[in-house]
């Protein structure tokens, strides 16, 4: 029963994160218009892989790099410099129609779209603050608790960005070069505001 409650719990607080709206949404709802289903699932898995990272990270307890204004203020400045070039490389590139067999891709692509995930969203300090939050929030709970908890959460997460990734791709068919421009101008300036957000953050770290 303890169990069953703590997965529970682990569900809605994967739901409220799957309604926070940062870089890593758009570039997944990018990368599965023009790449496919399958593209959007392999970002969806890196993006998972880097919150599985900070959720064993936390979980030892390692509060003190945390809370290191050092720490936090170079995670900024590396985080803000990789949105910055994904900003500006979708600003630049030229637009493409959106692939009608996806599921030709190749291994590679799918492993760059898992890495680019990976980086987008982990590398982001407000990512990394947000699960050592959680971890705080659930100290007291015991191990096997802790472990169905967060289960609940990156389950969540993933299914969730699954979804998306799966609607986004049943919509490329009706989507025209105009719009897919709009698009990478969108999602370009997206990135490169969250980049400049990043960096203000590691300015006010440093100056702490």
């Amino acid at each position: 029963m303890v169990a069953l409650t703590a997965f529970a719990d682990g569900i809605l607080f994967g739901l409220l994160l799957t309604l926070m709206i940062g870089p890593v949404f758009f570039a997944l709802i990018q990368t599965s218009i023009e790449r496919g289903f399958r593209s959007g699932a392999s970002m969806a898995v890196g993006i998972a892989l880097s919150d599985a990272a900070y959720v064993v990270v936390a979980s030892f307890g390692v509060v003190l790099l945390a809370s290191s204004p050092s720490f936090q203020a170079w995670l900024g400045v590396v985080g803000g410099l990789i949105m910055l070039v994904f900003g500006l490389i979708n600003l630049l590139k030229r637009v493409a129609p959106p692939q009608l067999q996806p599921g030709e891709a190749g291994a590679d692509n799918h492993l760059r779209q898992l890495i680019k995930g990976f980086l987008l969203n982990g590398i982001n300090p407000f990512v990394f603050l947000f699960w050592f939050g959680i971890a705080s929030l659930k100290a007291t709970y015991a191990l096997d608790q802790k472990v169905v908890f967060f289960s609940g959460v990156l389950l969540t997460v993933l299914l969730t960005d699954f979804l998306k990734a799966y609607t986004a791709n049943q919509l490329r068919q009706w989507l025209s070069p105009k719009f897919m421009l709009r698009m990478n101008w969108l999602v370009g300036v997206a990135l490169i505001a969250f980049s400049i957000k990043l960096f203000y953050f590691a300015y006010e770290a440093f100056s702490l």
